[in-house]
């Protein structure tokens, strides 16, 4: 058949032949790839029963979609009525070839092998699809060590009532040549002729398993009888048998696999998967990798193989432990089932399988983990540009998470440079020194703590986009408001990731995205082009100075706030300045904040504060409330009465009843008394401090039961106010100090709030008090 035609393929060389089918290399015209065609001999073409046994194989394997199972492409007939079946070719070997070596296989490629086998079994049981011809002639191996389960000849779905006998008797068929008949592989209950499940595959992987470990079959005989009875009624060699370099726990899973009753084997491919991975050294990590396809994924995991090398021989890779982590907090987080996908990588991959390629841009996310390796990866390469070629307008998006630190020049070709431009979720961190340090599980427990942070922050971005618009595109950051959180000291580390934390959960885009460059002139041209589009900006400073970048005078924190001060001179972004309670030992640091507390807490738009960072937390929590319920006027407005002046008591919830007096004796003067409500939502009562703060005539600041930092913030709000839509300074503020009296409250002082203080025996009209409304009138 060589050069001829099938459709639109072009018949190259046979490959191979059994009972059931010719095997051909051909070229596919249309996509331009190498294909297998099987085709149905001329001699039995003429048997419908064989002829609907031969298509069934296209019906079992087409159903499943996973990289350990051969792909089926088409299926068709010849133009002399010959069924065939286009499938996937493979480039490589079966596993029977590899076994015919003199000595077994290395326990580490057997283990890795049949893990992958159990992976690709996984998927055809979970469509209730039984193989039940597993053998090495029917798996083979790629040149990138990728197993691929062929051959669903005789697979059938549970669901379907089978005759017992023509099962045999189909199995027997597929036997060829000498070999005829040869049942090595089947289970008790095969040989018995009961009835078949999915158990019966795990005996089959078993047997597989246990003549890669040893270099020769558990069951044999002279003849078909003897091997059967063996199988029947007879354990595997004893251990004293068996090759000495495979561990206990290993030969354990073998002999559970083998059992023969069905209740004693392993239940499931998973269930197999997870023993062999807990019980010995030496398995890969394929057990974490996701069942499935790329098309059904809602993350696909892009990564180098170097990435995941472990530190010790038993211990997991990064990329693995990164898997499983983020997995179980993306499902918390979405509340359901999540599948992550992560392909099986080998360390000298070259290029992806088309079919892999062609599915991927049907994930609902692609996540890079950038490192040096990845960079250097064309695999890595090739599924970026892939994914972005193909989900553009998708319901999809592109999330990094950079391990290592990248040159960014040796990320520009890969993705038409769209990975540049995606937000870096940095899983490190450098010291004030400028040494590099990975967030790390074993690397102690800051970076640990720091670890599982990160884990959150790109599971939170990635469940985002579980149930983000469908018209969104793959890289979305022109929707978001963009905030300049600048890059602080280590000792305020944690606080400047609970900023920007917060920030992100609030919609918005958190820059410099990526580390700044430790040189003058670059860190000052970044921090300008980060600072372009900020519509608010965070400082945090701490007692470090910090690190004094290559031809600079001053700190990486110092210079950053110079571009800022710079920037805010001509642009009317929203300013908070942090600065950490404490004596400050080194002068310079001194120096930087009072030029903080001085030359930027003087801006119009800046808020200072000092203290815990709760007090900032609330602060900008305020300041986005403003911004979310900022309306524009509206001119039905009622106006009102301008000769009736309206106090707003600011008062806490536990003084609500002591503000009494105080209300009614406003009321008496002929003003109107706006007090907070406590009954309705969170965000409502925001809403309405700020929008009475817009209205009223006067405000005073009820201190009794709360703590001083709560009047603190309350007067800020008042010095701010022109941030919050009024058009002018509030014209009278006071602090009315009230039981229970203490140290802190007597000594209190205000440059912008007359202080009125209450009688210890009770309110009264004290000389403050009326002076401060005959102010207001």
């Amino acid at each position: 058949m060589t050069d001829q035609k099938i459709a639109h393929f072009t018949v190259t060389e046979m490959l191979g032949a059994g009972a059931m089918g010719e095997v051909y290399l051909a070229h596919d015209s249309k996509l331009g790839r190498a294909v297998a065609i099987k085709v149905l001999p001329q001699n039995l073409c003429q048997d419908e029963h064989l002829r609907k046994r031969f298509l069934q194989e296209a019906q079992s394997a087409s159903a499943l979609n996973h990289p350990n199972v051969c792909t089926i492409y088409e299926v068709g007939e010849t133009e002399t009525q010959q069924p065939y079946l286009c499938m996937e070719y493979i480039d490589g070997e079966t596993l029977e070839a590899k076994l015919q070596a003199p000595n077994p296989l290395p326990i580490e490629e057997t283990v890795d092998i049949i893990c992958q086998v159990l992976a690709g079994l996984t998927v055809a049981h979970e469509q209730n699809i039984v193989h039940r011809d597993l053998k090495p002639g029917n798996i083979s191996i790629n040149q990138r060590g990728i197993a691929k389960i062929l051959d669903f000849g005789l697979a059938k779905r549970l669901a379907v009532q089978q005759n017992v006998n023509d099962a045999t008797m189909e199995h027997n068929l597929t036997m060829t040549g000498s070999l005829l008949g040869t049942p090595n592989y089947m289970s008790p209950e095969q040989a018995l002729g009961s009835e078949v499940d999915h158990l019966s595959d795990l005996f089959s992987v078993g047997v597989i398993l246990y003549q890669m470990l040893n270099g020769k079959l558990p069951f044999e005989g002279q003849a078909i009888g003897e091997v059967i009875n063996k199988i029947i009624n007879q354990d595997p060699p004893p251990r004293s048998e068996w090759n000495p370099h495979v561990s206990d726990s290993l030969a354990h899973v073998v002999l559970r696999a083998l059992a023969k009753d069905k209740a004693e084997r392993f239940q499931s491919p998973q269930e197999m998967l997870t023993a062999i991975k807990e019980g010995c050294s030496g398995a890969p990590s394929t057990a974490d990798y996701s069942q499935g396809s790329p098309a059904e994924s809602d993350v696909y995991i892009s990564y180098s193989a170097l990435d995941d090398q472990s530190l010790s021989s038993d211990d997991e890779g990064w990329i693995s432990r990164f898997h499983r982590n983020l997995k179980v907090r993306l499902q918390q987080l979405a509340g359901r089932e999540v599948n992550v996908y992560r392909p099986l990588r080998k360390e000298h991959d070259e290029n992806l399988e088309p079919a892999l390629l062609s599915e991927l841009p049907k994930a609902k996310s692609l996540l890079t983990v950038v490192s040096p390796p990845f960079a250097n990866s064309t695999p890595c390469a090739q599924e970026v540009q892939t994914f972005i070629e193909g989900g553009a307008n998708a319901d999809s998006r592109l999330i990094k998470v950079v391990k290592t630190p990248v040159d960014e020049k040796r990320l520009q070709g890969i993705g038409t440079d769209v990975l540049t431009q995606v937000n870096d979720h940095n899983f490190f961190e450098q010291d004030d020194s400028g040494r590099v340090l990975e967030y790390e599980e074993s690397f102690g427990e800051d970076l640990k703590r720091r670890y599982y942070e990160k884990i959150y922050d790109v599971a939170y971005e990635l469940n985002q986009t579980l149930t983000s618009d469908p018209d969104a595109t793959v890289v979305e950051t022109a929707s978001h408001p963009v905030a300049y959180v600048a890059v602080t000291t280590s000792d305020v580390r944690n606080e400047y990731e609970v900023i920007c934390r917060e920030l992100t959960e609030q919609g918005y885009r958190v820059v410099p995205d990526k580390p700044l460059t430790l040189e003058h002139g670059a860190l000052v041209a970044e921090v300008t082009g980060y600072l372009k589009d900020a519509e608010l900006i965070v400082q945090l400073a701490g007692s470090s100075y910090g690190i004094v970048p290559e031809n600079a005078q001053h700190s990486v924190m110092e210079l950053q706030a110079a571009e800022i001060r710079e920037w805010l001179a001509s642009h009317p972004a929203q300013q908070f300045v942090w600065c950490e309670a404490g004596e400050i030992a080194d002068a310079r640091q001194n120096t930087f904040l009072e030029q903080l507390r001085t030359q930027d807490a003087a801006h119009a738009n800046c808020e200072l504060v000092e203290g815990h960072l709760s007090l900032l937390k609330e602060a900008v929590s305020q300041h986005l409330t403003s911004l979310r319920n900022a309306t524009p006027e509206d001119s039905d407005k009622p106006t009102k009465d301008e000769n009736i002046r309206m106090v707003y008591l600011i008062c806490d919830s536990v003084d609500e009843d002591a503000t009494e007096s105080l209300e009614n004796f406003l009321f008496q003067q002929g003003l109107e008394v706006s007090l907070p409500d406590f009954d309705c939502p969170q965000d409502e009562v925001s809403q309405l401090h700020l929008q009475t703060l817009c209205e009223c005539d006067a405000v005073i600041i009820f201190y009794g039961g709360v703590r001083k930092s709560w009047v603190d913030i309350k007067l800020r709000d008042t010095l701010k106010a022109a941030g919050y839509g009024r058009t002018t300074p509030i014209p009278q503020v006071a602090v009315y100090i009230a039981p229970p009296f203490d140290k802190r409250k007597e000594r209190f002082k205000s440059h912008h709030a007359a202080i009125v203080q209450e009688p210890a025996d009770g309110f009264s009209e004290t000389k403050e008090l009326l002076s401060f409304v005959e102010n207001i009138q």
